[in-house]
């Protein structure tokens, strides 16, 4: 609740021109970030399957990755760009949809990927954690 009066205050204090486009793009790109978040929260979680540790970190690794999505990756090395954009996209979160909502055409076209990434994410973390559950041993009788 209180993040949808913010993203509607943000956005009504914004100059940004609403087209049609625009405007059937935003709630596709919230639930597609939504999607990615959750996929790589399941996809993290699902090691559990095979790191029988009480203290999972891979969990709090992603979590904590996910920090760097509140930035604008072009502050980050190339090598940090690749990592948040290729291996953990948590640029399509908030980077590339932004990107393509205030309409900067160098980044624009990510932004339009970024419901095709959070459909792989999801496959990838379900497709992770049913082979996690196919090895699962349980440690009770």
């Amino acid at each position: 609740m209180t993040g949808g009066i913010l993203f509607g205050v943000s956005l009504s204090n914004v100059p940004l021109e609403w087209t049609p486009g625009r405007l059937v793009m935003v709630p596709i790109l919230i639930a597609s970030a939504a999607m990615i978040r959750i996929a790589l929260t399941l996809g993290a979680a699902s090691s559990a399957f095979w790191i029988r540790n009480p203290f999972n970190m891979m969990t709090m690794f992603v979590y904590q990755l996910g920090e760097f999505a509140k930035y604008p990756i072009t502050i980050y090395s190339v090598a940090v760009q690749a990592l948040i954009v290729v291996a953990i996209p948590f640029a399509f979160v908030s980077f590339f949809p932004t990107a393509f909502l205030f309409g900067m055409d160098a980044w624009s076209l990510p932004g339009l990927l970024t419901p095709l990434v959070a459909v792989y994410c999801l496959f990838m973390a379900i497709t992770v954690f049913r082979i996690g559950l196919r090895n699962y041993e349980s440690s009770g009788h």
